[in-house]
């Protein structure tokens, strides 16, 4: 999720961040109330609160969890995250306050600070399909690796819950150890999702942003119902660059740098957190066969890292020839330097967040919700110094909590996961 200019600059502000006291959010048994500060006290509040998730009489501590969910069967209360560094996915017993390894993944990578077992989804027809998908960063004797991977569970509740037989269905290289894997989902189609990110380190050196012969920065779609052409899985007839030249079958969207996470709205629209380089932090609609514009743009402006590359921004404008999806909110360095997307409650712990996308920002600790466009109204292709549409985004609060997941209860609440393994619920 490394955002700013250096690593050296991102490991100093990150250890001020998580040095610094929480003075702004008081914690009152397990309850943390958010504050309004900066630009916040010009938009408009909605009022929340984290209340700290419990397993039996004890919190949870996760070790850093990339994503966290609830076991997808009626009536169990079975918590799991995934513990980013040790590349465990830990069950817990919200009754009991048990928890287990569910499973591990093998040799996964450390060094970076964003590799690790990255996030987790299970088939949309579990329990009747048993499979459970994980993407993890791993190294071998090639170098830097992204597995996409499915496991097989046994078991419908917490007791005889056992996760096994992992096997790689697919394995992007990666150049170093950064804006590697996001998340893994299912879509309301039935196929499969993942997030790549342009494999870092900083600035896209290897210009892979707009190079669609590979996988990075790209969002994927395939059928794992399926298999074909010697793959581990299928690819839908209906993929926007089947058939096309210059083209991984496998796209469904390109040009982003590092899409941490993504969800689907209740309307079907799929919504996505780019992390940004030195200017912007971005949300985008992204809908199939477009060009979301890294690295030749940041948020809704040409890239003004290397002057190369805002030159070519610039020609591509002055011949009416960018074709670059306009983020529909972007937000500055003033504001939080590293996006952690985000979902869209339909529970009603807060009514007032009912159909609002809510993000965080790590490193501001801010949390908020946003409207999302009308979706009439066609997304625009932006060129040069463009601001994205205007939206409406609330202040739910500046928090004592280094944001870094998202989850959803049984009932459609939210959850966040902060960096020192704590899991807490959004509430009134």
């Amino acid at each position: 999720m490394k955002s700013t200019i250096s690593w050296s600059v991102w490991s100093l502000t990150l250890a001020v961040v998580l040095a610094a006291p929480a003075a702004l959010a008081p914690v009152f048994a397990g309850v943390q109330k958010g504050s309004v500060v900066g630009a916040d006290r010009a938009r408009p509040r909605i009022e929340v609160r984290l209340e700290r998730v419990m397993a039996g009489d004890k919190p949870i501590d996760a070790g850093r969890p990339t994503d966290i969910g609830f076991l997808p069967v009626d009536g169990a209360q079975v918590l799991l995250a995934s513990k980013h560094k040790a590349g465990e996915l830990i069950a817990w017993d919200l009754e009991s306050g048990e928890s287990k390894v569910l499973l591990t993944v093998p040799e996964v990578a450390t060094r970076g600070m964003e590799q690790g077992l990255v996030s987790f989804t299970f088939h949309p027809a579990f329990p009747e399909d048993r499979r459970l998908f994980t993407m993890h960063d791993s190294r071998d004797e090639q170098g830097w690796v992204s597995h996409l991977s499915q496991w097989v569970v046994d078991g419908t509740g917490f007791a005889d819950l056992v996760v096994r037989d992992p096997k790689v269905i697919l394995a992007v290289p990666q150049p170093q150890e950064g804006h590697n894997a996001g998340a893994v989902r299912f879509g309301p189609d039935g196929m499969l999702y993942q997030a790549f990110g342009d494999g870092g380190f900083q600035r896209d050196p290897h210009r892979r942003g707009q190079d669609t012969t590979e996988l990075h920065s790209t969002i994927i779609r395939i059928d794992v119902n399926s298999k074909s052409d010697g793959l581990e899985y299928s690819i839908p007839a209906d993929n926007p660059f089947v058939g096309k030249s210059d083209f991984r079958p496998e796209i469904w969207a390109y040009g982003f740098r590092n899409p941490y996470r993504f969800t689907w709205a209740p309307d079907g629209r799929l919504v996505e957190a780019d992390v940004g380089q030195e200017a912007f932090e971005e949300i985008n609609i992204v809908e199939p066969g477009r060009n979301y514009g890294w690295g030749v743009r940041e948020g809704a402006d040409c890239f003004s890292v290397t002057r190369k590359r805002r030159q070519e921004c610039e020609a591509a404008c002055a011949e009416g020839a960018a074709v670059y999806t306009e983020p529909i909110h972007h937000y500055a360095r003033t504001e939080g330097m590293a996006i952690i997307g985000g979902e869209v409650p339909t529970g009603s712990a807060v009514p007032e967040l009912a159909g609002k996308y809510v993000f965080a920002d790590h490193v501001s600790k801010k949390l908020w919700a946003m409207d999302l466009p009308d979706p009439s109204v066609a997304l625009t292709v932006g060129c040069g110094e463009d601001a994205p549409p205007k939206a409406t985004v609330y202040a739910l609060g500046k928090f004592g909590v280094v944001f870094i997941s998202f989850g959803s209860t049984p009932e459609g609440d939210l959850m966040v996961g902060g960096f020192d393994g704590s899991i807490w619920k959004i509430v009134k």
